[in-house]
């Protein structure tokens, strides 16, 4: 039988040879609920990852099945843009769980250097959603979407275009269990406070449409560097998402936050169903050009005189987050433009001028002379 105490160590794991083809390397990481260590696989010398069930939380009642559930839910969801996994296993007590090994950054060490630009964002994002689209059709719902579970890759294929991995689906709920029995804790409040729908946080049973609402969160915070609902005390910033709509994103097209709103609902009954549906309305989006709000009905542009200190963009509903732009910028016209006469009134009007002067000085001139 094996006991706590009989399970190998985080340190003594390295050098051992897993399941009896991962040497296990060195540790790159300690989560939650697994450790994870670069290893090599026999025969092909392959470097993956492998994650490896913590030891103090082998026995702990439900941690391995949830651990177990991890691995098919993951398994299942056969996408690019998803965590492979290559094999599920037990040595000696270890319950491991082999994937490939990616080489990048989390989104969230890359959003703490600041929102990322639209047309990037909407590229990451239509990425998470063809992953999570994927998931939601093989009745997998993800139920702990963040930054920190989202990996930017980079495989070296020389386009410099990073690859979304969606990572740990150890929350994840199976819709249609595959015969482990019950899962208990399905509607149990878990994951990740800042990131969960309201039913999720109230343990009310949850569907694709807490996905959705995750998935919300994030494009909001990729787009603008912070996020929708922010509050010190997580309860308070949960009484925000029921008690108001997110924030505008004013800067953007009216589709766009038209999407996010959407995604943000309280009720869950006016979200889009599931993640397959936002995944249209972005492919949409992204294919109609149509991301900032100028772009649904460009304003009038004019070139303003100089002053002598920077002055802010004019741009309709814009809010507080319009950037500052050099003096000398080309900035939109104000909302109510400046009378422009048409060019022939404009002819017109400068013979009149001239005519006017020209009497002007003849009179001066007629007076000297008379004075002589």
């Amino acid at each position: 039988m094996t006991t706590a105490e009989t399970i190998p160590s985080a340190e003594s794991l390295i050098g051992r040879r897993l399941g009896g083809r991962y040497l296990m390397r060195s540790l790159l990481g300690v989560g939650g609920m697994g450790q994870v260590y670069r290893a090599t696989q026999a025969g092909i010398e392959r470097e993956v990852a492998v994650k490896v069930l913590r030891p103090e939380l082998a026995h702990h009642p439900g941690i391995p099945e949830r651990f177990l559930r991890e691995a098919r839910a993951a398994a299942l969801v056969q996408h690019p843009n998803a965590i492979t996994v290559l094999e599920f296993g037990e040595d000696s007590g270890v319950l491991f769980l082999a994937m490939e090994l990616l080489y990048g950054e989390p989104l969230i060490r890359r959003l703490r250097r600041g929102p990322l630009d639209a047309a990037v964002a909407l590229d990451l994002f239509e990425q998470v959603a063809a992953a999570l689209a994927a998931a939601h059709d093989v009745g997998v719902i993800h139920r702990d979407l963040k930054p920190e579970n989202i990996f930017l890759a980079r495989f070296g294929s020389g386009d410099g275009r990073e690859v979304v991995k969606v990572l740990d689906f150890g929350l994840a709920k199976l819709l249609e269990p595959l015969g482990e029995g019950p899962q208990t804790d399905a509607n149990q409040r878990i994951g990740t406070p800042r990131y969960m729908a309201p039913e999720q946080a109230y343990g009310i049973d949850v569907d694709a449409r807490c996905d959705v609402y995750a998935l919300g969160l994030l494009l909001f915070e990729m787009l603008t560097g912070r996020p929708a609902f922010d509050d010190a005390n997580e309860m308070a910033a949960l009484s925000k998402r029921l008690r108001a709509p997110a924030p505008k994103l004013n800067r953007f097209s009216g589709r766009l936050d038209e999407l996010v709103q959407s995604m943000l609902r309280s009720d869950k009954n006016l979200r889009p169903s599931n993640a397959g549906a936002v995944l249209n309305v972005v492919r949409a989006l992204r294919s109609d050009g149509k991301i900032y709000r100028s772009d649904d009905s460009p304003p009038e542009i004019r070139v303003m005189p100089a002053p002598l200190r920077e002055v802010a963009a004019v741009d309709a509903g814009a809010g507080d987050d319009v950037p500052l732009l050099p003096s000398s910028a080309v900035i939109p016209a104000p909302p109510t433009p400046w009378p422009v006469l048409p060019l022939g009134g404009l002819v017109r009007w400068l013979v009149v001028l001239l005519f006017v002067l020209a009497v002007f000085l003849g009179g001066v001139l007629l007076g000297e002379v008379a004075r002589r």
